[in-house]
């Protein structure tokens, strides 16, 4: 089964622009913006969280155990 993804329906938030998403319990969660050096140049990445304090457990998570799992090769629209 697929997953449903719900649209934002909080109209402040959808005036000023700001990315959310509901998680499948309808927590809402906002795209953070991460960044790093690597090979004298600034790198960034986004990931979803449901606060800001979720956002920093997430970054010390990834620092703890992140591991390559292997090269993507093919991704289609639906895996976005």
């Amino acid at each position: 089964m697929a997953d449903i993804i719900s649209f934002p329906t909080d109209k402040v938030a959808l005036r000023a622009g700001e990315p959310l998403l509901f998680d499948s319990n309808g927590r809402r969660m906002q795209l953070f913006a991460y960044q790093y050096c690597h090979a004298e140049k600034t790198w960034g990445l986004t990931l979803w969280a449901y606060s800001w304090e979720d956002a920093e457990a997430r970054l010390a998570s990834i620092t703890a155990g992140l591991t390559l799992e292997g090269q993507i090769v093919s991704v289609t629209e639906g895996d976005i």
